[in-house]
């Protein structure tokens, strides 16, 4: 059993933001990107979490993220824009990504932002949901150049475990949200799982000698989810977050942190639902279907069906009211790392220590 401790999500956006500080980010910007990972805390997501922040810290250490990073629009159209995001926090340039998108999208229906030369952006989900927020249905993926995914037949990691999200808005119904790798898990549930000393199932990936393992420290290779299908989609979304974006895929960039036009790059697209049909008409079909698919007969044993992305979403509604459930050992190595970096807030030596 895993050890846990309710924490209230403030709190957690404040210690985040206070762990990114000491790397000299801005305090707004800290914040803000503190929350977006607390976000996905909350809709318990925690490959995605405040358990990316450690990692942050070392590129910025390092300079591979800068915490003064410049970022522009370097082209705009009619229905796209291009930004360089010179290579600050993923989450402070993506912002401006999909907020660009969805004011071209309110110009000319579809708004399309390429963001070059970024970094990590959490989870898609966020982005997309700021579309599905503005009334608009909200795409996003993005490449790098890691390669933790096996190539359907492969052996070794090639491949980005490239994550696409998609949100609709609903009427009374909540959102639906899409939001998903292309690996069979995130990188991060394998960081996660070395993190809590805990075994994988042997369906999530590959060992050196190209078998399946159940120990997340001899992973060669994530798996694609469902075999060639997400392999197949890996492709696609590495065209449009990489090559379109000015850099190479990741088969070709893999390893080179430091290659030409960045080490991240996204694709951001908004849709305007109002060009096609009145808002209210597309909600309630929306609605409409939510509520068939509910209905539907449900399998032996099936309490209740639900939609896409609708679990993550009532896990936030009650995270927000109730408190986060955070695992012990990302608490500590938050501690550990502050302490590390000679912070002396109050809960560096709370989080310090066994909890339960």
């Amino acid at each position: 059993m895993v050890a846990t401790t309710n924490i209230q999500a403030d709190r957690l956006t404040q210690i985040g933001a206070d762990l990114l500080q000491s790397a000299k980010v801005d305090p707004a910007d800290a914040r803000f990107v503190s929350g977006t990972l607390v976000d996905a805390d909350l809709r318990g997501h925690s490959s995605h979490g405040v358990n990316q922040i450690p990692g942050y810290l070392e590129s910025l250490d390092r300079g591979d993220v800068r915490a003064d990073g410049e970022i522009a629009i370097t082209s705009r159209g009619a229905g796209f824009a291009t930004i360089d995001g010179g290579l600050a926090l993923g989450q402070v340039a993506s912002k401006l990504a999909m907020e660009t998108a969805i004011e071209i999208a309110r110009e000319t229906t579809v708004g399309v932002v390429n963001l070059r030369r970024s970094s990590h952006y959490g989870a898609g989900a966020y982005w997309a949901q700021m579309a599905a927020d503005a009334d608009m249905i909200g795409f996003t993926t993005s490449n790098d150049a890691t390669a933790t995914v096996a190539i359907h037949g492969g052996s070794r990691g090639a491949l980005v475990n490239a994550a696409f999200s998609w949100a609709v808005p609903a009427g009374d119904e909540a959102d639906i949200v899409i939001d998903m790798g292309t690996g069979t898990v995130a990188d991060g549930k394998i960081s996660l799982a070395k993190a809590l000393g805990e075994h994988i199932p042997k369906s999530w990936a590959i060992d050196a000698q190209g078998k399946a393992t159940s120990d997340p420290d001899s992973v060669e290779a994530i798996l694609p989810f469902g075999g060639p299908k997400g392999y197949a989609i890996n492709v696609i979304c590495d065209v449009l977050a990489g090559v379109l974006g000015g850099s190479d895929a990741s088969v070709v960039s893999a390893g080179h942190l430091a290659v030409e036009g960045g080490w991240a790059n996204h694709f951001f697209l908004a849709l305007d639902i109002k060009s096609f049909l009145p808002l209210r008409e597309f909600k309630d079909g929306v609605d409409r279907q939510i509520r068939a698919i509910r209905a539907s007969e449900r399998a032996e044993g099936v309490e209740r069906i639900y939609l896409p992305g609708e679990r993550s979403g009532e896990a936030r509604e009650r995270g927000l009211r109730e408190g986060i459930q955070m695992p012990s050992a990302v608490l500590n190595r938050l501690s550990d790392v502050a302490s590390g970096r000679g912070l002396t807030h109050e809960w560096v030596s709370e989080l310090a220590g066994p909890i339960s």
